[in-house]
């Protein structure tokens, strides 16, 4: 998060509520980006730095398994475990 967050100027609300489907992984660092809504629901394409797509899929290679999660929910990046929840989506 922290690499996510000081890469790519991206607002704590941004980062919430990212998800796969918004990340653009690639070589090419022209092509690579992440789509964001941002302020006043509007949306905004922000570079995705080397680093940062390391780090996101690094996390992705050692996240629990979300399979069982509603398919409106499988594409959200981060979760958070609850004890008493289990894994939920950060909104």
């Amino acid at each position: 998060l922290v690499v996510l967050f000081s890469t790519t100027a991206l607002r704590l609300s941004e980062v919430c509520g990212l998800k796969l489907s918004s990340l653009n992984f690639n070589e090419d660092l022209r092509k690579a980006t992440i789509t964001v809504i941002g302020k006043g629901g509007k949306e905004r394409v922000v570079p995705f730095p080397k680093l940062a797509q390391q780090y996101i899929q690094e996390y992705l290679s050692l996240r629990p398994d979300q399979s069982k999660q509603a398919d409106k929910d499988k594409d959200t990046l981060f979760w958070v475990h609850s004890p008493r929840y289990g894994y939920t989506t950060l909104k």
